[in-house]
């Protein structure tokens, strides 16, 4: 698990909990400019992703009659691979989608 995640379960865990920043700390013992800077962090992190209008989805890979494989969407959206691809230019692609779904 990164530290990401881990610092995201504590900070909900404190939003779930009826203690303030400052009890939740000291009963975890956390110091505060530490659990201060994760949830900055995480904060600045989830607005900008927002912000990018994108969200993660997942992708199954189905095997296809009509070529030798697709990559189908959840939301419906299809990429057809046909038998005769160009592979730098679908290795360009996967790149592509890669830098937009961090």
């Amino acid at each position: 698990m990164e530290k990401k995640d881990i610092w995201k379960r504590k900070i909900n865990e404190w939003e779930k909990s009826s203690l303030n920043r400052t009890e939740f700390c000291l009963k975890n013992s956390i110091p505060v400019s530490t659990f201060d800077y994760w949830r900055m962090k995480i904060r600045k992190e989830s607005a900008v992703e927002k912000e990018k209008g994108l969200v993660r989805i997942p992708v199954v890979l189905k095997a296809s009659t009509g070529s030798p494989f697709s990559i189908e969407y959840p939301s419906g959206h299809k990429i057809n691979i046909p038998s005769d691809y160009d592979s730098h230019s679908l290795i360009r692609l996967v790149a592509d989608l890669k830098e937009i779904l961090k």
